[in-house]
């Protein structure tokens, strides 16, 4: 379950946020803005992204990873429902700025809290699904936003979308946190390159060969 909730939630973020620009023109048309504002968006969503990620690790060791991820979360699903009610562009803008830094929680502690869940053996797979969240589920939020969006309304998407986060986050509470690194042994050094540094060392310490230094 611990981990069909984590791969869950990074495809509801990256399925939420392409959602916005399946829909663009009618919010472009509602709010009266030209697509350099929308790019704009973007670069707000990317900044505040990028100045949030260096905090992401220190507060993970501070509190946990898990606590970190659903605060982002959380951070995230409500910039999401803010979207559904937002009255000017500005506000919008707000609404990216939560996005950036909820995300930046989840996607650069989540890597490693799947990762630690799974040997050696099972974890490039695991792995390869939550990666392929980033494009799959970018092109499922253009697919649906652009469907559901004609039907209903644009504010709609968000509404729902909210959902799903608040749900996750919910779920992840009841996830035990994996111990740091559990199914990480030591360091494999391979016998052949262990000999050959036992060779150069022993060629180095010879007699009028002090080419490198000797072990102590």
């Amino acid at each position: 379950m611990s981990c069909h909730v984590q791969l869950g939630t990074i495809w509801a973020h990256a399925t939420g946020r392409s959602v916005l620009f399946a829909v663009q023109d009618l919010v472009k048309a509602e709010f009266h803005r030209s697509d350099a504002a929308f790019g704009l968006l973007t670069s707000v969503f990317f900044v505040f992204y990028m100045c949030a990620a260096p905090f992401m690790g220190p507060l993970s060791v501070r509190f946990s990873q898990k606590a970190v991820i659903i605060l982002g979360t959380l951070v995230w699903s409500v910039a999401t429902l803010f979207t559904a009610i937002t009255k000017n562009f500005d506000q919008l803008l707000i609404r990216h700025t939560l996005v950036g830094i909820g995300e930046a929680s989840f996607v650069i502690l989540s890597p490693t809290f799947v990762a630690d869940m799974f040997s050696e053996e099972k974890r490039g797979r695991v792995m390869g699904v939550f990666y392929l969240a980033i494009p799959v589920g970018t092109a499922l939020g253009y697919l649906l936003g652009g469907v559901m969006g004609a039907k209903y309304g644009w504010r709609a998407l968000f509404y729902v979308g909210a959902a799903p986060g608040v749900l996750l986050a919910f779920l992840l509470l009841f996830i035990p946190e994996p111990p740091l690194g559990q199914f990480d042994g030591p360091e494999k050094v391979p016998e052949r390159d262990t000999l050959k540094t036992t060779s150069r060392w022993n060629h180095g310490c010879r007699p009028g060969r002090l080419t490198s230094p000797c072990p102590r």
